[in-house]
């Protein structure tokens, strides 16, 4: 399910001790994970079949206002490293978020006022905490989940959006600049691709 692939099925005529490479483009659901399988039917009732795991990056969000992690509008606490390095981002990132109590600060132009749900791109090997500000509203310490890595490759970037209640917040902005703190409550490196606001669907 959420995969197609082109092509979809394809004739393979190769004599012994021949082989055959064919590229397959899969067109998935953002953020697959699961099992591709093959099965290969010999013309004369035997079928073979094989399968592979796959993952598929979680990709860039779309419709939404974002700001680069590396254009802060302020820090304390420490200083974060800026990266052309990592793979599968926006543009660059940040790493090296790592004492606790290193604060950063940006601020996003929304356009228009409205509902919102707010999202960070980021990665980390274990998991980290974070305080969240947005707008003066203290919204309290987050648990970002462990992504498998920092960055070094595209599978490695997810985003995280609080929740309370089963739900993602809704925050009500109104058009123009709004203002996002995050700060490092437990000492553990979270790398970030971009911040942002998407509207409430």
């Amino acid at each position: 399910p959420g995969v197609t692939f082109s092509p979809a099925s394809f004739p393979v005529n190769l004599q012994p001790g021949e082989r055959l490479v064919t590229t397959v483009i899969p067109t998935w659901d953002d953020g697959y994970d699961g099992h591709i399988k093959a099965r290969f039917d010999l013309g004369n009732g035997t079928t073979l079949r094989g399968q592979v795991y796959a993952r598929a990056p979680r990709g860039i969000l779309k419709n939404a206002f974002f700001q680069e992690a590396e254009k802060f509008s302020s820090q304390q606490g420490g200083a974060v490293q800026i990266r052309d390095d990592k793979p599968g981002t926006s543009g660059k990132s940040i790493s090296h978020w790592d004492p606790v109590g290193h604060t950063l600060s940006w601020e996003i132009n929304v356009p228009k006022a409205g509902k919102y749900h707010f999202f960070a791109r980021y990665c980390n090997t274990n998991g980290a905490k974070r305080r969240i500000i947005i707008n003066d509203q203290d919204l309290g310490e987050w648990a970002f989940a462990a992504t498998g890595g920092y960055g070094g490759s595209p599978l490695d970037w997810d985003h995280f959006s609080p929740v309370r209640n089963g739900r993602k917040m809704v925050f009500e902005l109104k058009a123009g600049t709004q203002r996002v703190v995050m700060e490092n409550t437990d000492g553990i490196g979270n790398n970030l691709d971009y911040i942002a606001f998407k509207p409430v669907e």
